[in-house]
């Protein structure tokens, strides 16, 4: 599995471009507040994923980062889901409890703030 440039990177804070702006769409938590990015891949022919997380503080500094690959994922909304609990349980070992939990999902996003979703077929 080919790891993602911002896995590669992750001891180096996101980098500027010349006009002062950040190369990524990563913004910066509220000082003393941490920041949980999650993301999910998935292979429709392969029917298979995986999901990754990082925990980064208001300096960009990583606190934690982690990956795995799902051998059977239903569709890439599940990965996403995937991603969004297990980063979350990844964050509660560390004692982490208060945290900005970031997704590019806007399905997840909404699903986990609304009870709409509450009888699908994965639990949410």
């Amino acid at each position: 599995m080919q790891q993602h440039v911002e896995f590669r990177n992750l001891d180096k804070p996101p980098q500027m471009e010349q006009q002062g702006r950040y190369r990524s769409n990563w913004n910066r938590p509220l000082n003393g507040m941490l920041k949980l990015n999650v993301d999910g891949s998935f292979s429709k022919e392969k029917r298979q994923g995986s999901w990754g997380y990082v925990i980064r503080d208001n300096e960009g500094d990583v606190i934690q980062a982690g990956e795995e690959k799902i051998l059977h994922a239903l569709d890439a909304w599940y990965t996403e889901l995937y991603a969004c609990i297990n980063g979350v349980k990844a964050a509660q070992s560390m004692g982490i409890h208060n945290f900005i939990l970031e997704t590019d999902a806007l399905l997840t996003k909404q699903a986990m703030q609304g009870c709409g979703f509450r009888l699908s077929p994965l639990g949410v």
